[in-house]
């Protein structure tokens, strides 16, 4: 089954977020299940949406900004080589994450902090009116198993 982990990323250090998802990730793939990581899967998404725009070759990984040869990768600016930001505005990504969890989940578990997150809540509403399995726990999570086929939607 292919579940989409939900909790908050926004307010969060970076790695802080990253390590709850991961192991919502780990804890998924133990239970047999595919998990639905949108803090890897939504970088993603809007990267190759940009490629039609601003080119395949550059990932917004390069040292250009504002025409200064910096020592690290930019960030909150973007990139004068080929225009692509190297961070989203809050609707881009969220709006990725909605159209990951409309189209490619069957299920969503929500981590413990979700309740602190817009974005987790919508999703939450969306799981809800699609009438989608929805986990909060741990032990909710079936094996995969024990899983009964999806509906259609």
């Amino acid at each position: 089954m292919k579940i989409y982990i939900a909790g908050k990323i926004t307010g969060l250090p970076e790695t802080e977020a990253l390590e709850r998802f991961l192991g919502a990730e780990n804890l998924l793939m133990h239970c047999g299940h595919t998990p639905l990581n949108p803090m890897k899967m939504v970088k993603e998404t809007l990267i190759n949406r940009d490629a039609d725009i601003f080119g395949p070759y550059c990932r917004g990984d390069h040292k250009y900004l504002l025409g200064r040869y910096q020592r690290k990768p930019h960030k909150h600016a973007a990139c004068l080589r080929c225009g692509r930001p190297s961070e989203w505005p809050y609707g881009e990504e969220l709006s990725a994450a909605i159209r990951i969890l409309l189209t490619q989940a069957e299920g969503v578990y929500f981590l413990d902090n979700y309740r602190d997150s817009r974005g987790a809540m919508i999703e939450r509403y969306i799981a809800q009116t699609l009438e989608m399995p929805m986990f909060f726990k741990t032990e909710d999570i079936p094996l995969g198993c024990d899983w009964p086929e999806p509906k259609e939607r």
